[in-house]
């Protein structure tokens, strides 16, 4: 991993290639992100090419000075009345920054968090999947923070080196769903968790992705199609929250 400034330098080619400002298409499914409970108002938040800094979608929640305790509060403020499973997740990631000062390491078990998106099309019909080499299965975009504790940060430039789209937009500086899945044991890893904190981004129109080394295909796939792969329990429930959005936009809440 780049350190210094050669991290810092990292940081603003990243942020400048995730910022663009956002289509009507876009606003338009932000601002049902916003009636399904992601965001207050449509928080599709725009940055101007020509004066790019590491504030990157929202000074307050992407800057380069994002700790622990600021996610802490954005976990906090989440209003999961009605997602049980989540609240259980919520606490237990409380729990986990209390508790250990290296939960954004890889290395730290038997847990540590992760940053990964739900990246769909401009239009919001489709959701762009990679096929892992690796883990040889159809997931949504993400990784390690590898010790940065802007989790946010770390999804989007995931999202970004994975699918190689430029101007990713973030519907909601809210994180989207939150997820604990277990990872199994390999040659020199014990088996332990991932406290993954998920946000959605949206593409730009005409977006043409570029597939990476961590991947073996990148498709787009409707609700339908996602639907009939060997989700996770997580991933089926990212479906059933897109499937709602939609549903919502159909029935001409907007």
């Amino acid at each position: 991993m780049p350190t210094g400034i050669a991290q810092a330098r990292l940081d603003v080619a990243c942020n400048a290639r995730l910022c663009i400002f956002p289509s009507r298409t876009s606003r338009i499914l932000a601002y049902h992100l916003s009636a399904f409970g992601h965001a207050q108002g449509p928080e599709i938040q725009s940055c101007e090419r020509e004066n790019q800094t590491l504030r990157g979608v929202s000074d307050s929640v992407t800057n380069d000075c994002m700790t622990r305790a600021d996610l802490r509060s954005s976990l906090e403020q989440l209003d999961l009345s009605d997602r049980p499973e989540e609240q259980v997740f919520r606490t237990r990631m409380i729990n986990l920054l209390e508790s250990n000062p290296d939960c954004f390491e890889r290395t730290s078990f038997p847990a540590h968090f992760t940053g990964s998106v739900m990246l769909v099309s401009a239009d919001g019909s489709k959701t762009l999947l990679h096929h892992h080499r690796k883990l040889d299965k159809w997931l949504p975009f993400g990784g390690h923070c590898d010790g940065d504790q802007n989790v946010l940060r770390v999804a989007q430039r995931e999202a970004l080196e994975e699918s190689g789209i430029e101007g990713l937009i973030l519907a909601s500086p809210r994180p989207y769903d939150l997820d604990i899945h277990a990872i199994p044991a390999r040659v020199n890893e014990p088996e332990h968790e991932h406290f993954d904190v998920r946000w959605m981004l949206i593409a730009p129109e005409d977006a043409i992705f570029r597939i990476s080394e961590e991947s073996l295909e990148l498709r787009w796939f409707t609700p339908d199609e996602m639907a009939a792969l060997p989700l996770t329990p997580g991933n089926k429930r990212l479906l059933s929250k897109w499937r709602r959005i939609l549903a919502r936009r159909t029935h001409g809440t907007s």
